[in-house]
């Protein structure tokens, strides 16, 4: 019997500092979670944990395009960042 349920991370209207803050705040949570997981993995078997490598690649990417999309906030004026984000949690 599985379960799941949707849960609100983040929802709202921030500045585009605060935006980015949020944002960056959780990609580099991940990122560092995946580089414990890689250390953990190399210290206990000596073997590359590539899921998690692949995933801060990945992660990488994501932050570099979101820093350049909220790079032109300021020559398009904007001055409000919507954010809506979920995280669908099944447990089986």
């Amino acid at each position: 019997m599985s379960s799941s349920k949707t849960f609100t991370l983040v929802k709202g209207s921030y500045s585009p500092d605060d935006a980015k803050e949020i944002l960056m705040n959780l990609i580099q949570s991940k990122i560092q979670f995946h580089n414990i997981r890689k250390l953990s993995s190399f210290e206990k078997s000596g073997s590359r944990d590539e899921k998690s490598e692949d995933r801060i690649s990945d992660l990488k990417e994501t932050r570099k395009e979101i820093l350049d999309m909220l790079k032109s906030v300021d020559e398009k004026g904007i001055s409000n960042v919507i954010i809506n984000s979920t995280i669908h949690i099944t447990l089986e």
